[in-house]
């Protein structure tokens, strides 16, 4: 999967901290390497240096290391939250550029505001007589987008894809398709630094009802990261 990729891909990155004796593996050396990739990948560094921190308190727990380890607690930079809204001028070239299986994912993105890995796991199974089951990743909560015309066109078309599947979304093989092809497949059509994941934030900074509700979202602290759209307030009377 998406995640178990990225997963290789940290330890990968780990190579320099894998091979270090745990006396080596300090507060100071784990604050150390967020501000050496503070500039070029702070998030990245961010992340590594908890994946560190996890393994710890893993390994002291199942007892492959001391009990009197210490946590790691390290200073990690600062992180701003993406809030690059897709607008319609964009969203309409993107879509006129992009390949067919990615303007369908796109719509149900968008449609749905859905991540990528949630478009991936779209089954056929999941469309219902009301709408379209959405599977929520993260924790978020799992809900049905009712039918409009434009989603109803859009699992039409995609009912229409060659090939035999219980996918939705799927190749001619009948395989599904992965997040990382439509990352790569929206990275040669995207204009204006747009990235998939912009696509759920256009969504429900876009939507007009429920917020909360149409992002799956558990709180709305979380949901104020995807909102970026300007309340609407009435002229002083």
């Amino acid at each position: 999967t998406a995640y178990r990729r990225e997963a290789s891909r940290m330890v990968a990155q780990l190579s320099d901290v894998t091979h270090l004796p745990m006396s080596k593996i300090t507060n100071k050396f784990a604050t150390d390497h967020c501000r050496h990739h503070r500039r070029t990948a702070p998030v990245a560094a961010n992340r590594r240096m908890q994946l560190v921190r996890a393994a710890m308190l893993w390994a002291t727990a199942e007892g492959h290391l001391p009990d009197a380890t210490p946590v790691l607690r390290f200073i990690r930079n600062k992180e701003a939250h993406r809030q690059h809204w897709v607008s319609d001028a964009d969203y309409t070239a993107i879509y006129a550029r992009a390949h067919p299986i990615l303007r369908l994912a796109m719509e149900f993105a968008y449609l749905a505001a859905m991540r990528r890995v949630e478009v991936c796991r779209l089954r056929k199974a999941h469309i219902q007589p009301d709408g379209l089951v959405v599977e929520r990743v993260k924790g978020s909560r799992t809900s049905l987008t009712l039918w409009s015309p434009r989603l109803s066109a859009a699992v039409e078309a995609a009912l229409a894809l060659p090939g035999t599947s219980d996918w939705l979304l799927h190749y001619a093989d009948g395989s599904p398709i992965e997040p990382a092809f439509l990352t790569r497949m929206f990275r040669l059509a995207s204009v204006n630094g747009a990235v998939f994941h912009d696509l759920k934030r256009k969504a429900i900074s876009d939507f007009a009802g429920d917020k909360l509700a149409k992002s799956g979202h558990r709180s709305p602290q979380m949901l104020r990261i995807y909102d970026v759209s300007n309340p609407r307030v009435a002229a002083t009377a």
